[in-house]
């Protein structure tokens, strides 16, 4: 068992997915694979590998596909040569060939797929055996009973590295710890979700800035930190106003989309509702540090120039655009936002969403709605025998498809900078899966609301609080009773 874990360890380590600090990995495009075959090997004994013959018999997963850059690819028909994809290809069949498998893949719009998946299982029918479903659009699956309980198959290992924990902890919602969404590398959406702070480090240099990542080491990166520099990043260089218009002179000291403020809030540790000791949510905002977080982020989206929200690229009024144009300071945004600026001409690196103060003691990394969770739908036949290949097919991505993820895709190809890939660690070990979202008690109305007032800064987050609280109150609830009958 020692030596199983100190391997599972060793295999973080180079993933970059261990706990905050240490030593930074590193690597180089020439060392890659050799790496990654070693880890392959060594990895060998810390998983048993079920013995399972499925006779040439499919695993049909329905996966849900975006045109928002996320890396969505679940299964190729041929090698491209492309590092990532390749290390997908080779998974794949290594995984048919040692269980006598087929992957069948169906691909469809993220948007469509929860229909999709909904009208199959409505009719009873045994179409899918997995499913990739957006977040945020699936709660009313989980309620009304149409996937299995994952707790249940025994032979689903849900505490191992290969599963995200994050997922596993805050999903279910039960005492009896029912869990019916799930995350692993299978996807990578919900690791390319991850919200972060991107830092144009040319606009530091010239503005004698000192870069925080010493500040992110140290504890000491917070929201007040952040704020000071979005003031010094701010500058109309002869514009008339800071109405964004692309090709002007304008710089700002921040730039994100809607979701950034809420990445900011809940990087301060605002939180809508939490479990209690026998598991179940309680709906816990409005305590006084939710106010607090809540005028600390307004002040910030507030001041004009300072905090720029654009999301529009038919336009080139769009966060990433403007970035990549040299025209902010910082940029929130989800980490896939890396792969979008490849052609940036400055040096760009990434740290975490701030702390509220420095008496929080964890960063918390925001992960977007978007994400697609996986589930296995209750028409499923023999979810043990499912259980095997998905806990088999997530284990190899793990070993196999994560570390080409990390140390090719995003280190070499994406990150410019030791700091930043340092900077993975903290992301990725604070990520953090709102449940909300899920199960669809704070929607998009109360968010919507609440990120309003936030950014508006009008001092009426409290009183529209109070008019939703009972709303998302009677919404667990109802859940709770539902997943009860």
């Amino acid at each position: 068992m020692k030596k199983a874990v100190t391997l599972i360890l060793l295999a973080s380590m180079l993933a970059g997915t261990v706990s905050c600090g240490g030593t930074t990995p590193s690597g180089s495009e020439d060392t890659t694979a050799s790496t990654t075959a070693d880890t392959t090997t060594e990895m060998e004994e810390a998983y048993d590998f079920p013995e399972l013959d499925m006779k040439g018999e499919s695993l049909r997963i329905l996966n849900s596909s975006t045109t928002w850059g996320f890396y969505t690819t679940l299964d190729l028909d041929e090698s491209t040569g492309e590092a990532l994809d390749d290390a997908v290809y080779s998974r794949n069949r290594n995984f048919e060939e040692r269980y006598n498998v087929v992957l069948d893949i169906t691909e469809e719009n993220i948007d469509s797929t929860v229909e999709t998946a909904k009208k199959v299982i409505m009719a009873g029918e045994d179409a899918f055996d997995v499913t990739w479903l957006r977040a945020d659009l699936m709660f009313s699956m989980i309620t009304d009973g149409y996937f299995t309980d994952l707790s249940e198959i025994s032979t689903l290992n849900l505490d191992q590295p290969w599963w995200d924990q994050s997922v596993i902890e805050n999903g279910s919602i039960s005492a009896d710890g029912s869990l019916y969404i799930a995350s692993n590398y299978i996807s990578f959406m919900g690791v390319q979700g991850s919200v972060c702070v991107f830092l144009n480090e040319d606009m530091f240099a010239d503005l004698n800035l000192e870069k925080p990542y010493d500040m992110v080491r140290e504890g000491t990166w917070t929201l007040d930190r952040l704020k000071e520099y979005a003031k010094v990043g701010a500058n109309l260089n002869g514009e008339e106003n800071w109405s964004y218009k692309k090709g002007a002179a304008s710089t700002y000291g921040l730039v994100t989309w809607y979701d950034g403020i809420e990445a900011l809030c809940i990087g301060s540790g605002w939180k809508y509702v939490e479990k209690d000791d026998k598991g179940i949510p309680q709906f816990v905002a409005g305590d006084e540090h939710f106010f607090d977080v809540a005028d600390a982020v307004s002040q910030l989206c507030s001041t004009a120039g300072e905090f720029c929200e654009i999301n529009n690229s038919s336009n080139g009024a769009h966060y990433e655009i403007a970035f990549g144009d040299g025209r902010s300071l910082m940029m929130i945004a989800e980490m896939k936002a890396a792969s979008n600026l490849r052609d940036f001409d400055d040096t760009f690196g990434i740290v975490p969403i701030p702390k509220y103060d420095e008496s929080q003691q964890d960063y918390i990394t925001f992960v977007s709605a978007a994400q697609t969770l996986m589930s296995v739908p209750v028409t499923v036949k023999n979810p043990e025998q499912i259980g095997t290949l998905i806990d088999a097919l997530a284990y190899m991505s793990y070993r196999d498809v994560l570390p080409v993820f990390n140390e090719v895709t995003v280190k070499q190809k994406e990150l410019r900078n030791e700091e930043s890939i340092e900077m993975l660690d903290y992301i990725h070990s604070s990520r953090y899966f709102d449940m909300c979202y899920a199960y669809g008690w704070t929607n998009n109305e109360v968010r919507e609301n609440i990120r309003y007032q936030v950014k508006s800064s009008n001092g009426n987050v409290a009183s529209k609080l109070e008019s939703l609280a009972p709303g998302i109150k009677q919404r667990i609830q109802d859940t709770l009773d539902m997943m009860e009958d």
